[in-house]
């Protein structure tokens, strides 16, 4: 079935089956404000985004395990989450 933008054509069956119907939807026009997303990409950054740590080597036995076991054990991580910034 091929419709045109913004048109559906749907069947809601959750409870109770109904009849398909159809309909369009209203179109708004999105404006890009630059400012506004180069915020939101920083602040979802910030939140969000962790920093790769390279693995310190390849473990070859069972004694090289237990020493990189031992070392991430010593090591704390802790993640920052500061929310949106205030206006």
């Amino acid at each position: 079935m091929h419709l045109p933008r913004y048109h559906f054509y749907i069947k809601i069956s959750a409870l109770e089956s109904e009849e398909p119907f159809s309909g369009e939807t209203i179109y708004i026009p999105v404006i890009k404000d630059q400012k506004k997303i180069q915020k939101l990409i920083e602040v979802s950054r910030k939140n969000w985004a962790i920093v790769y740590v390279k693995p310190l080597k390849t473990a070859r036995n069972n004694k090289d395990n237990q020493e990189i076991n031992e070392q991430s054990k010593n090591k704390e991580i802790t993640l920052k989450r500061r929310g949106l910034p205030k206006k």
